[in-house]
């Protein structure tokens, strides 16, 4: 019925707006307490209304149901601790991505409305990262005032003293992500439509990736350029266009600036990979202490700072401390689920691999951003991608020929 259709449209440009444009700050300081938790409702009702509108996987919400039971358990036998306290950080994003996972979407709105909000995103990204490059101080203030991210110092006001085309993101792994979701969008638009648009997307996506100078940016840098690459090898026209984008590079990266910023990101001891994942990086040994106390996890509990336990920047390594190898592979098992339940195993694959790389650098099943966007993602392509008929549902991108279950 159109009225249905007009609010799902409304609730895609919710999610749309949140993970997009919403400001993570006000006079440069991070959300409060009390700001966040409205903000987790409001999630909350985004998704429940795609529960309400769509069908319920009987199988997910088992599974569910069994991982929350889990947590429960090892809360209980962590609450042994006196330094750990439960906290609504834990027990409202974990609520949100499981209740997520159990959707299972049928329905399907037309691709120009999602093409149009991918115009948008696009343009918007680009003046945006364009005005940051060139410094303009008023933008500067502006993105410092509402889009700082943890805190104004580490995190956005050191990215844009660096010169990194962070956008709303603030932060340079999360912008890492985010730009390969949208290379993504922009790709499978392009091999779906063959509008010399969204090639141009493409590319500036990727060349602000790289301008990020992080080792998150340069892995997903490298993993655009398959894609790239794909797209030469079948229009070797791309390749005349590839090189003047290729000039443009060139500009940056024969600026020692640049270069430094580099070799500094790619050999921190303090900072990046190997920060995180180096035999030598004690960055999460609280965790693994404290995983040796107690084996099931410590549930929805936080640490106070005397025990050393570190919530950020690698999902594996917060979904082990939450509850061992049971919590962190059921996770990636409902995802995984929940990408094969509403696009077919072949795009699943595809995305699953995506938001893999993506837990190595931030705990994406618990960031608000993320699960906007990964609501918005099902829309997307379930969209642009599949062709309905009496018998079956297909995704058809260039040579991508994907089932969709009915």
């Amino acid at each position: 019925m159109p009225y249905k259709i007009a609010l799902k449209k409304f609730a895609y440009i919710i999610c749309f707006f949140m993970f997009l444009l919403f400001p993570t700050s006000i006079n440069s300081i991070p959300h409060s307490v009390k700001s966040i938790i409205v903000l987790w409702i409001l999630e909350s009702a985004v998704i429940v209304f795609f529960i309400c509108e769509e069908k319920i996987d009987k199988k997910q919400l088992l599974k569910t149901m069994v991982i929350i039971g889990y947590l429960t358990i090892a809360t209980i036998v962590a609450t042994r601790e006196n330094a750990l306290y439960i906290s609504l950080a834990r027990i409202a994003p974990i609520l949100c991505f499981v209740v997520m996972c159990c959707t299972n979407v049928k329905s399907r709105i037309q691709p120009s409305f999602f093409l149009g909000l991918l115009d948008t995103m696009c343009i918007i990204l680009i003046v945006w990262n364009f005005l940051t490059l060139m410094k303009e101080p008023h933008f500067i203030k502006f993105v410092n005032l509402f889009y700082t991210q943890l805190d104004s110092y580490t995190a956005t006001y050191w990215s844009l003293t660096k010169n990194r085309p962070v956008f709303t993101f603030g932060v340079h792994n999360f912008a890492a992500i985010f730009y390969l979701h949208f290379f993504l969008f922009c790709y499978f638009a392009y091999t779906r439509y063959k509008r010399y648009r969204y090639w141009i997307y493409m590319v500036c996506i990727w060349l602000f990736t790289m301008l990020l100078k992080t080792t998150s940016g340069i892995g997903v840098f490298c993993f655009m350029a398959l894609f790239i690459l794909r797209i030469v090898m079948q229009d070797k026209k791309k390749i005349f266009s590839l090189m003047i984008w290729g000039c443009l590079a060139l500009l940056f990266l024969k600026q020692p600036s640049f270069l430094n910023d580099y070799t500094a990101s790619l050999t921190s001891k303090a900072n990046g990979f190997s920060a995180r994942y180096a035999s030598e990086s004690n960055l999460y040994e609280g965790n693994w202490s404290i995983l040796k106390r107690f084996p099931l996890g410590i549930g929805v509990h936080i640490g106070r700072p005397e025990l050393n336990i570190y919530f950020a920047d690698s999902g594996y390594a917060i979904y082990l401390t939450m509850g061992n190898l049971v919590v962190l592979l059921s996770f990636f098992e409902l995802m995984f689920c929940y990408l094969r339940n509403n696009m077919g195993l072949k795009m699943a694959l595809i995305l699953f691999v995506v938001i893999a790389l993506t837990e190595l650098s931030f705990v994406s099943f618990m960031y608000d951003k993320t699960l906007y966007l990964y609501v918005f993602e099902i829309g997307f392509y379930r969209s642009i991608l599949v062709k309905t008929n009496s018998k079956e549902r297909e995704f058809t991108a260039s040579s991508w020929r994907i089932k969709c279950p009915n």
